[in-house]
């Protein structure tokens, strides 16, 4: 396989499984490779080098099922591991998420650790219910970790599915109790 940065792959995600009447959600690291096709391909890094460090990442958009505890411009700590970080992409702005920034949240050529383009480090597939993204959410959880940052993500993930199941007789006599 030619590994050079003139190669693209593409990009891939696969579906969480939820209940039928819940919307699909699905979280993942950009670069695995399943069921469905998120827009842009992954290339080498652009220092051709691996990369595993901490970065911040300004929030685009805070009205996706991953993002509904977070605000528009907030910046979020998380870590990076990776050697195929280099996002490219034709995707429309609103399915970008997460951009690499400085900590004030400017998107600067310094706080791109991995050349993607537009600072892009994660986005969703055109409906919305699959992210894809470079950083480990799942490394930063708990301030005991190095900042809990990642923890908005999961939560937000899982208002969305608990707004979006159906509520049964027994759960509806209890909430008016």
């Amino acid at each position: 396989m030619d590994r050079s940065p003139k190669v693209a792959t593409p990009l891939a995600a696969c579906w969480v499984g939820v209940p039928p009447s819940v919307p699909p959600l699905g979280l993942l690291a950009i670069a695995t490779v399943t069921f469905v096709v998120l827009p842009g391909a992954m290339m080498r890094n652009a220092g051709l080098r691996f990369v595993c460090k901490w970065v911040d990442l300004r929030v685009e958009n805070p009205r996706t099922p991953f993002t509904t505890r977070c605000r528009a411009g907030e910046v979020l700590r998380l870590p990076i591991a990776h050697g195929e970080g280099n996002y490219v992409s034709l995707s429309r702005p609103e399915w970008v998420v997460l951009r690499y920034c400085d900590a004030d949240g400017n998107l600067t050529d310094a706080a791109n650790p991995n050349g993607s383009q537009d600072c892009i480090a994660g986005v969703t597939n055109p409906h919305g219910n699959v992210f894809g993204l470079m950083p480990h959410p799942d490394r930063a959880s708990d301030a005991r970790l190095g900042s809990a940052d990642g923890a908005k993500i999961f939560q937000s993930m899982m208002e969305t599915i608990v707004a979006s199941r159906p509520i049964s007789a027994p759960e509806r006599v209890a909430q008016v109790a």
